[in-house]
């Protein structure tokens, strides 16, 4: 029998003074988690959300590895657990944002004295977000040919958000398929968590409201919010521009590793 093939995660090991969840957010992207993010920052909370996994490669790896693992494999590998994702949110005490709310059901059977929020907005409000945003990005020519050519930055992001989506909605960018994923992932997650142990947000959010949650003191300061629509494509722009820069210089180099080989055959072929 051939040898199991080694998981990424295996090769990570758990720091001694490993951060313990203390809350799961596990609302889907584009319904307030930039500005939850934010809020819980200012608390003193250490969230994980995708802006920070977006940046650091390691963890795209090890996000994807975890989707395939858990959701993609049809049952040939164990779903992940405490184990894994003691090591996937070490130095993190709040799990925010997908990928970690696609894991919802995992997360709270993992940690289950942590705390839930669930960021929410009407279904219809969702979707057109979703299409103005991330969903519109994914389609674009540009982003499929960096997903190619430039395999390190923009590649394994949406190697990893079409997984994300996948998971979700089977790929549904818009129509009943998609607004019922929506509906029925908010659904699991009030199901799946006692009611003293949930919150759900929803616009307009209230910063007193977290804060008697967590049973933290209200600052001065209002809620924030972040991550508008309008905020969100000149992100797209900047992320873009940054895999094109990427990509460029990946093809300078093949080419200065090529050009030797190509004046060679150009002599050949002219001398011989």
């Amino acid at each position: 029998m051939a040898a199991c093939k080694p998981h990424l995660i295996d090769k990570e090991q758990l720091p001694e003074a490993s951060n313990s969840v203390k809350v799961l957010c596990l609302g889907m992207c584009r319904t307030g988690t930039t500005s939850l993010l934010a809020a819980l920052t200012t608390l003193g909370y250490t969230p994980i959300h995708m802006t920070i996994i977006l940046e650091d490669a390691r963890q795209k790896e090890l996000w994807t590895e975890a989707i395939e693992k858990t959701f993609i494999s049809g049952g040939s590998e164990a779903p992940y657990g405490r184990a894994e994702f003691d090591v996937l949110l070490s130095g993190y005490d709040v799990a925010l944002d997908v990928p970690c709310a696609i894991f919802g059901e995992q997360l709270i059977k993992a940690y289950p004295d942590a705390k839930v929020i669930l960021t929410t907005r009407p279904v219809g409000s969702w979707i057109t977000s979703m299409q103005s945003t991330i969903w519109q990005f994914m389609r674009w020519p540009s982003y499929r040919i960096l997903r190619y050519v430039e395999p390190e930055f923009m590649g394994s992001f949406l190697k990893l958000v079409e997984l994300i989506f996948f998971v979700h909605n089977k790929n549904n960018y818009g129509g009943e398929k998609a607004e019922q994923a929506y509906i029925s992932h908010n659904k699991r997650i009030r199901e799946l968590t006692p009611p003293d142990r949930l919150l759900e947000l929803s616009p307009p959010f209230h910063l007193d409201e977290l804060c008697n949650f967590l049973g933290k003191p209200v600052p001065l300061d209002g809620y924030p919010h972040a991550n508008s629509t309008q905020e969100y494509t000149p992100k797209i722009y900047r992320r873009r521009n940054k895999s094109l820069a990427l990509a460029l210089k990946r093809l300078g180099r093949l080419f200065f590793q090529l050009f030797p080989f190509t004046l060679l055959l150009w002599y050949i072929y002219h001398w011989s």
